[in-house]
């Protein structure tokens, strides 16, 4: 008997889910399809089924399992299968099938067949097994829901509780980093939450989607955290760090503020001693004695009912609704006298020496007798200096000049400004002119450690007789680039860059020197000087382009082709690896090839298997240019067809009657004039791409 079984199969657990907490049994049902000579049977047929550990030979496992008599209609039988609760232990398992058809009446009849091969079983039997190590330990399942009503521990990666009291724990086994579990939802609108329950007292914490915020409930949403960092008691959109709905009360420890400072009350008194004799009536603090009164010291000072030591003493008006008033200020640390009126008037300052401050609103003007510097403060911090020669001066906040003017620049003869960073440090110069005023003007800028040499400098009149120039110079001071519109008058623009030491490497040249009606040059040198690479956009008297080097090394490609153009009929289609010939009917024109040991084959068409031309020629706008280059000589993958022979490395190519493919040369005195090159790879079958050494013969 010749009997195929149909390679799918389908296995379902026995028992039904309505029944609550029914114990799964270990039997399943097993359906398939018997093909004789790939005809359904029809009629009762004898199974012998077996279960084995491994695809072929292997240990059987359990008993075999006969099945008589079983109906087969149009080649579907059912059968229910059982080899015990210990055979499936997570392990592969595999079923053999024996067959006698048609069935026999009296227990004999003709032999089994062993249908092959072993058929896999799926993962559906190993459910049971799962369920089976679970039996006795407490878990029920009613419809999708599974359930445990152990009084004991359920762990998750752990088998003991951390207390007596958990009940259920989740171990990670990573010893750094995060390690737990995610209550998820699919999407952003979800609110996963984690919650408590003490005899109905109900909280939880959870994440709303909708507003990206975690949240504490209890009674109501009493804690957000949002996802910027901003915290909220009672406040559902925080706009800072922390901000509560009520009351802060600090029972220990006040409150700590940005400068470090920490307040325990809302008002502290002063040191030692008592302040019996002063009087807090509304707003106003008074002493009620007719004692002296001193600040910074303990004795008056001539008499005086108010002394102040160590530091300035003023008198300020402040009007019923704060506006401030006059004011009488006298330093303590030296004889001066200040007369300030209201906020933005005129004030006035004198001291012991001769300096005279006259201030309108917040800016300062101040005469310098001795010096004679006139200076410009703004809040008290010196904004601009002018000196007697005419220099200004402006300043930092930490009283550096940052920029310097001068009218007269005595080393240069023109107009001179400095800019300088904040510690004093110069970093950029402009002056008006050059060589005592015999040269334009440049720009010089300057590192933090080289003051003296500029390493950028846009002169105006380089080197007195060119035009402009832009030097740029290394961290050293030397020569690193040169970019001029002319070293002489009316020559051409040139860039040069040189290296470390002065040495010249690279100049390009907008016209060629010394040779009216050039084009461009671009040339490179070696380490010695020598010139080794030129550029050259227009050579000679011919106009033509050219590159003049010793050797000229191609890395992008492998073959030098030519450009041509490829006749299209649409038949076939024209890309890289294609084999071409010359079009009798277009002169200087290509077409696919497509007969065998065609001498009029011409190359490949390159760019197959990612190995691109390495040189392509051609000449524009003549018959020499077309879309598709086509390799000459060099290395290129080739389409191939080895119905005509197999092909290995060596074997010479020509044309084949395949369109556009190649073959291996089997008659040589027909592949004279027709050959393409040798295979460097090789192709048992069909069609294919090798790669090809083209040496057209």
């Amino acid at each position: 008997m010749n009997t195929n079984k149909l390679l799918t199969m389908l296995l379902v657990l026995m028992g039904t889910c309505s029944a609550v907490a029914q114990t799964v049994g270990t039997s399943f049902t097993y359906q398939g399809q018997l093909l004789q000579s790939t005809n359904p049977i029809d009629g009762d047929a004898d199974f012998i089924f077996r279960l084995f550990d491994a695809s072929t030979g292997g240990t059987q496992i359990g008993s075999d399992v006969p099945r008589f008599a079983v109906p087969v209609d149009r080649g579907v039988f059912t059968v229910d299968l059982d080899f015990g609760s210990n055979a499936f232990d997570g392990d592969a398992r595999y079923l053999q099938i024996s067959v006698r058809s048609p069935a026999s009446t009296a227990g004999g009849g003709e032999p089994y067949d062993t249908l092959l091969p072993r058929q896999e079983l799926t993962p559906v039997p190993y459910a049971m097994h799962a369920l089976n190590v679970a039996e006795g330990g407490g878990w029920e399942l009613s419809g999708s829901s599974l359930s445990n009503t152990n009084g004991g521990f359920v762990g998750i990666n752990g088998s003991s509780p951390l207390t007596p009291a958990e009940v259920f724990g989740v171990r990670s086994d990573a010893s750094t980093g995060y390690g737990g579990m995610y209550m998820s939802m699919p999407t952003q609108q979800g609110q996963p939450f984690y919650g408590f329950d003490a005899g109905g007292l109900r909280a939880w914490t959870y994440l709303d989607g909708n507003t990206a915020s975690w949240r504490l409930f209890n009674g109501g949403d009493r804690l957000y955290v949002l996802n910027n960092g901003n915290v909220g008691i009672g406040r559902a959109t925080p706009t800072s760090r922390l901000e509560v709905a009520g009351a802060i009360h600090s029972t220990t420890g006040g409150f700590k503020f940005p400068d470090g400072t920490v307040q325990t009350s809302a008002a502290t008194g002063g040191g030692g001693g008592s302040d019996a004799d002063w009087v807090v009536d509304g707003t106003k603090v008074y002493n009620d004695t007719a004692d002296d009164v001193m600040i910074g010291t303990n004795a008056p000072a001539n008499g005086a009912k108010l002394t102040v030591a160590g530091g300035d003493f003023g008198l300020t008006t402040i009007d019923v609704n704060g506006n401030l008033g006059g004011t009488l200020k006298l330093r303590g640390s030296q004889t001066s006298f200040q007369v300030f009126t209201a906020v933005d008037e005129t004030r006035m300052s004198a001291s012991s020496g001769s300096d005279v401050s006259l201030l309108s609103g917040r800016n300062l003007f101040v005469k310098a007798g001795t010096e004679g510097f006139q200076q410009f403060y703004t809040d008290g911090v010196r904004r601009m200096r002018i000196d007697v020669g005419g220099t200004t001066d402006f300043f930092h906040s930490n009283n550096n000049a940052t920029v310097s003017i001068d009218g007269e620049d005595p080393s240069n003869g023109g107009g001179l400004i400095e800019l300088r960073k904040g510690n004093g440090t110069k970093s950029i110069e402009i002056l008006g002119a050059n060589a005592n005023g015999a040269q334009a003007g440049s720009i010089n800028m300057y590192t933090d450690t080289n003051s003296t040499t500029p390493t950028v400098t846009l002169d105006g009149e380089y080197g007195g007789t060119a035009g402009g120039a832009l030097v740029l110079r290394n961290s050293s001071g030397q020569m690193g680039i040169e970019l001029v519109s002319d070293l002489t008058p009316n020559e051409q623009p040139e860039i040069r860059m040189f290296k470390p030491n002065g040495q010249r490497t690279i100049e390009i040249e907008a016209e060629e020197a010394g040779s009216a009606d050039q084009g461009s040059t671009i040339k490179l040198f070696d380490d010695s000087g020598n010139l080794t690479i030129e550029l050259d956009a227009d050579y000679g008297a011919s106009n033509e382009g050219r590159i003049i080097t010793e050797v000229i090394e191609i890395t992008g490609g492998s073959d030098l082709s030519e450009q041509f153009d490829v006749f299209d009929d649409g038949s076939h289609a024209i890309e890289p690896g294609s084999v071409v010939s010359i079009d009798p009917a277009s002169p200087g024109d290509l077409r696919l090839s497509d007969r065998a040991y065609d001498r009029r084959v011409a190359g490949i068409i390159s760019g197959a298997g990612g190995v691109k031309p390495g040189m392509l020629m051609g000449q524009r706008g003549s018959e020499a240019d077309g879309q598709h280059p086509v390799a000459l000589t060099g290395r290129v993958y080739c389409k191939v067809d080895a119905t005509q022979g197999a092909i290995e490395p060596g074997d010479l190519l020509t044309t084949s009657p395949t369109p556009g493919h190649a073959m291996k040369v089997a008659d040589h005195g027909r592949a004279a004039g027709a050959i393409l090159g040798k295979a460097m790879t090789g192709l048992d079958s069909g069609t294919g791409m090798v790669l090809v050494l083209v040496s057209l013969q």
